[in-house]
């Protein structure tokens, strides 16, 4: 979803009116994600052990996303760029472990 709105906001600049609609529903939908991840994640690392490793990246690198995660939905969505390639690269580094592992 990151690459798919950074690439809406890249390719059609200016925005027109729909397709800043688009993106700001796209946002508020990645942001409610993120919010069910991280209830997930803390539900789970109640059973959780603490070795779990897996486990471990993917819920730091959630929430690395999510505090670092200051987009408001109705700002421009030009201005988000930054921010969604910092918040792709913290997903890809934290779950890259993961797949290392593996």
């Amino acid at each position: 979803m990151i690459d798919e709105m950074t690439e809406l906001i890249l390719d059609n600049k200016p925005l027109s009116v729909e397709l800043k609609q688009k993106a700001q529903k796209m946002l508020a939908e990645f942001k409610a994600n993120l919010k069910h991840s991280l209830k997930d994640a803390d539900q789970y690392r109640k059973n959780a052990n603490v070795e779990d490793y897996d486990f471990n990246n993917y819920s730091n690198a959630i929430r690395d996303v999510s505090a670092n995660m200051t987009i408001r939905t109705n700002s421009k969505p030009e201005n988000w760029v930054f921010e969604l390639s910092d918040a792709r690269y913290s997903l890809t580094y934290g779950l890259g472990f993961i797949k290392k592992e593996k």
